[in-house]
């Protein structure tokens, strides 16, 4: 019985784990048109936007790539891979973002 509640428990998390991953990808990808909406001016070069925008646009399909592996996992039960993938993908998107500048 208690081994029933903990796989449950585990699929529970991972769950909320591709849901917290997806819900990041949307918020890198809405920051991306926010940044395209606030410097849409004349005064502004393209190549400008451009280069604000490259790193917002690299983690963000990083991050949709990684949850592709992440959801197949997951179809194949493999629930803590699940939620340690996911948890790894958020941490280098949060505290390595300088690796998506050059």
């Amino acid at each position: 019985m208690d081994i029933i509640r903990q796989q449950q428990n585990t699929k529970t998390g991972a769950k909320l784990a591709l849901l917290l991953l997806q819900l990041s990808i949307v918020a890198q990808f809405i920051s991306i048109y926010q940044v395209r909406k606030q410097l849409a001016s004349p005064l502004v070069p393209e190549g400008t936007v451009l280069e604000i925008m490259k790193p917002l646009i690299s983690m963000g399909f990083i991050s949709a790539i990684m949850g592709i592996p992440a959801l197949l996992l997951y179809f194949y039960g493999r629930f803590l891979w699940v939620i340690i993938l996911v948890c790894l993908t958020l941490i280098w998107q949060q505290y390595f973002p300088h690796l998506f500048i050059g």
